[in-house]
């Protein structure tokens, strides 16, 4: 029977040393925002986790009610008011826990641009939020100690993907680009909020397959993910690219950050 696992701060878990989850990194996770006690972007959460446990045969046989009544008590029990929650489905368990949120870049980023190491968007496990994360880990890290922020990654055939934690944006004549998935790209819940919003904005929004020349003339980029939502992009370097741009000056950008904050007061659980 599969269980619910609430690990309040100063608790800890237990994992034996054989199961898979420890020793392979074979769990899913989903990591969701919560802001002024309120949960955002809850469903599409939810969603791509049960998705990702049905492609990959994890048992994930939860109430969906449940699983926020636990959330609920995590959140009262720890005060959470602002933070980062996170859900690990580790075999026949699913644990919910917090963690510090991660510190917000004051103003635009650097990115390294990496063609060393492609991602293979060919895997299985591609596109999944898996917890075997140490090829992501060890790239970040490693741009991190040459002070970007984080790294830009290129698929076995040479397209734009994402980031070692983000989803990639840029931005052309106004337009809003985005890797397509079939690059391998994680399907990020705030990449998807910011192109429905785009849309909704009549901005144009594409998604495609984009050669690292494409980004010698464009006006702006910036990454997503749910801890951090919207950050602008200044730089991007690599062998074979040097981009600097006023990213976070651009109007499409500021636009962008508006309606995404729109839509999380839209699209919320109150706690």
């Amino acid at each position: 029977m599969p269980k619910i696992i609430i690990i309040n701060a100063g608790q800890k878990a237990e994992l034996l040393p054989a199961d898979s989850s420890f020793c392979h990194g074979y769990a899913l996770f989903e990591t969701l925002r919560v802001d002024s006690k309120r949960l955002l972007f809850w469903k599409s959460h939810w969603d791509r986790l049960k998705l990702s446990a049905q492609q990959l045969g994890f048992q994930c046989d939860y109430e969906e009610s449940a699983v926020i009544a636990a959330i609920r008590e995590l959140v009262q029990s720890d005060n959470i008011n602002d933070g980062v929650l996170k859900l690990s489905l580790c075999s026949e368990q699913l644990f919910i826990y917090a963690r510090p949120s991660l510190p917000s870049p004051q103003g635009s980023v650097r990115l390294k641009l990496d063609t060393t190491c492609p991602l293979n968007e060919h895997s299985p496990i591609a596109g999944h939020k898996m917890h075997n994360y140490a090829e992501n880990w060890h790239l970040l890290n490693a741009a991190r100690a040459d002070n970007y922020y984080d790294v830009l990654r290129i698929n076995t055939a040479g397209f734009l993907s994402e980031t070692a934690v983000a989803n990639f944006f840029f931005i052309r004549n106004n337009s809003l680009y985005s890797p397509s998935l079939c690059t391998g790209a994680l399907p990020g819940v705030t990449r998807q909020i910011v192109l429905q919003s785009a849309r909704l904005a009549e901005i144009n929004a594409q998604e495609g397959s984009y050669l690292i020349d494409a980004l010698k003339d464009i006006d702006a980029a910036f990454i997503t993910n749910s801890s951090l939502g919207i950050i602008p992009v200044d730089s991007i370097e690599g062998e074979a690219l040097e981009m600097h741009k006023s990213s976070e000056a651009h109007p499409v950008v500021s636009t962008l950050i508006d309606l995404l904050a729109s839509a999380k007061d839209r699209d919320l659980l109150l706690l």
